[in-house]
């Protein structure tokens, strides 16, 4: 029971440890895909907000033949949030980094899925009583250490040493 409880704190310790680096690596790819930066994005997303639907497309193409990362971004967003995922999904395989993000995203369980699997499905199954009981086979791996140990004193005074204490009685 000792070496279980031993066990169950090791897992707790680095399921945590594993649940904050997958939160991190998760929270490093939402950033490269929806953190803008500066005054132009503000302005680009209040702008893009105002835009019907079906000119977003047109819209992030312009930003992307003139090189207006910010706004395009914006327009992805924008896109995004309104469920057109088109949009966004072309806008975010065009560049690895951010293409990287997405696939990173998909392919990570979600907060209550990853807590199901590592707190759950891994923990190692409890001891019962009975598998606290010595078999036959454990008795036996005993006795073997037992006689390898014994082995050097039996090698030098022999198999047949007894001790006597006292005098002899007839």
């Amino acid at each position: 029971m000792e070496v279980y409880k031993g066990l169950q704190q090791r897992l707790d310790s680095l399921s945590d440890e594993f649940g904050w680096d997958v939160g991190k690596t998760i929270q490093e790819a939402e950033a490269t895909l929806y953190a803008g930066s500066g005054k132009d994005f503000s302005r680009h997303l209040t702008s893009v907000a105002n835009v019907p639907d079906e000119r977003l497309s047109e819209l992030m193409n312009t930003a992307v033949r003139s090189g207006q990362e910010e706004l395009a971004r914006a327009v992805a967003v924008t896109a995004y949030e309104r469920g057109e995922r088109g949009l966004f999904s072309r806008w975010a395989e065009a560049n690895p980094e951010r293409a990287a993000a997405v696939e990173r995203i998909k392919g990570t369980p979600g907060a209550e899925q990853l807590y199901t699997r590592t707190a759950h499905a891994m923990r190692p199954p409890k001891a019962n009583l009975q598998d606290l009981v010595p078999t036959a086979e454990d008795k036996r791996k005993a006795a073997e250490a037992e006689a390898a140990k014994n082995a050097p004193r039996q090698a030098f005074f022999g198999p047949q040493v007894r001790r006597q204490v006292g005098r002899k009685v007839s």
